[in-house]
Formats: C-alpha cells, structure tokens, sequence
C-alpha cells in the first residue's frame, strides 16, 4: 500500500507527464497552423482532408505531426534529472521550436533537392498519393535524425550539425538511387506512381534508422563522432542500396523484378514486402555495426 508520501511523488509525476503532454500537443496544433497557412493560397487543408478524402494531404500532414512526436520524445529523454521541473519544461519548449524549424526546413530540402521538378503543394492538392507518400518518409526520417541529435549528450549546437549532415546523406542517398537504379524514380512519382514513392519513402526512414544509432548516445568528440557519422553513411549506402537491394529482389521477389513491379505493374503489395525488409535491416545495422 502506497504511503502519503509516495501517493504524492506519484501524483506530482503523473502532472508532469500531463503538462509534457500538452506542450506536445501545443507543438503540433502550432505546426497545422503555419502548415495551414504555408498552402492557403492553394487549398484549405482541413476540406481536403476531411470532404475532399485527399490521402495525399493526409500523408504530408500525418508525417509532419509524428515526426514532432518523434523528436520531442527524444528531447523529454534527454532532460537532466538535476534540472527542476521548469527548467526541463524550458528547454523542452527551445527544443520543440528547434524540431518544427528542422522539419519544415526538411520540407524545403524535399520539395528542391529529393522530388526536383515536382511542385509538391501542386500535386499534392491534386491527390497525388506518391508524393504525399515520400512527404510522410521524408518528415519520419527527418524526426529520427532529430531523435538521434536531440538525445545526444554534445553541446548544444551539436545537433544542428547532425542534422543538417543527417538531411545532406538523405538527400545523397536518394540520389545515388535515382542515379544507380533502372528506375527513374522521380519520374514515376511525378505520374504519380504509388509504388515508386512508396519505395522512396522507405528507403528514408531506413536510411535515417541506420544514421539515428549513429548520432545518438553520448558526445565522444568531434573527430569520434564524425567519423562513426561517416562509417554509418557509407555502410548504409553499400549495405541497403547495393548488397540488400540484389538480396531483397532474388530471394523476396524471385519470379518478377522491382522494375517490372514498379514501373510495368506498380505493383503495391511486394513493395511493402521490400520496405518492411530494408527496415528491419536497417534496425539490424543501427544496432550491430555502428
């Protein structure tokens, strides 16, 4: 039986827990405001979501409100247990501001450098899914670099600077597989090709798993943590874009090929097979390489 003591310690807790929980919730009812008023001139997001059944608006905006989860969870682990209460709730505020900045720079970096040619707000209010499909990658991969950078141990400014190397391997990595691979998966996307943003959209949140582990944990130094930065970067490269990739398609895709079932069929169903596969590698090589 809990004494008056404890029965308070617990009450005390569970108010906190509360207060954390509602500043999260101020965050992302904040973030569907400025992301409201970043496309009103083109359309009002709520019709879209709710009237107009636009999956593609849902996924953009989906993303964007678990992403700010993502990253703040990261940053309430992150709290000094010698700070007091006020403090902590402080810079859980300066880090959350600092997350919605990360994210919607992340949408500029998508919209310029990973979908180029493409105007995202366009398509998207068109109801065109695989857009809205790798804007959902895009903000989920974009929150676990935060996650990574936010629980680091590094000074403060630290994780500005692995996030914005974070966002630049991201961005080169999709290039490496639009430049490598048989499909030219912009493109596709552009037609609005649910499969090919569906594969883009998971080679993202793998890729950012693998550079979360290597971002995350405490502030070695900058030569140290730089360099397992980099060895995370190329060994994501030559283990998902180039050994997975051929392992994936002989063994989980062994009458038909990504080509055929991308660009020919776009085929949804053995694309999921092969994200959920370059995910759990990605789980795998966060956890045991780096």
């Amino acid at each position: 039986m809990l004494i008056e003591g404890e029965l308070m310690d617990l009450l005390i807790y569970f108010a906190q827990s509360m207060v954390y929980a509602v500043l999260v919730f101020l965050f992302i009812f904040l973030a569907k405001k400025i992301a409201d008023k970043r496309v009103v001139a083109l359309y009002d997001a709520d019709h879209e979501i709710g009237s107009a059944k636009n999956m593609a608006v849902s996924f953009r905006r989906a993303g964007l409100y678990l992403a700010i989860g993502i990253g703040m969870f990261a940053a309430a682990g992150a709290d000094s247990a010698r700070a007091s209460f006020l403090d902590n709730l402080l810079l859980q505020a300066i880090d959350g501001i600092l997350i919605m900045i990360f994210l919607f720079c992340a949408m500029y970096i998508n919209d310029k450098f990973i979908l180029k040619n493409i105007n995202n707000d366009e398509a998207l209010q068109n109801n065109n899914i695989a857009v809205g499909l790798v804007e959902f990658g895009a903000y989920i991969a974009t929150g676990l670099i935060a996650y990574g950078s936010f629980a680091d141990s590094g000074p403060w400014y630290s994780s500005i600077v692995f996030f914005v190397l974070g966002q630049t391997v991201l961005v080169v990595m999709v290039l490496i597989y639009e430049y490598t691979s048989s499909i030219k998966v912009v493109e596709e996307i552009k037609k609005g090709n649910i499969a090919a943003g569906l594969m883009v959209a998971g080679i993202l949140v793998a890729y950012s798993l693998i550079l979360k582990a290597s971002i995350i944990g405490p502030f070695s130094g900058w030569s140290e943590d730089l360099l397992a930065f980099v060895l995370s970067a190329l060994s994501g490269i030559l283990l998902l874009l180039i050994i997975a990739n051929k392992a994936i398609e002989n063994i989980f895709l062994p009458n038909t090929n990504l080509h055929k079932e991308i660009v020919v069929d776009q085929d949804i169903p053995p694309i999921i097979v092969v994200v959920a596969v370059k995910i759990t590698l990605a789980l795998v090589i966060g956890a045991v390489v780096l």
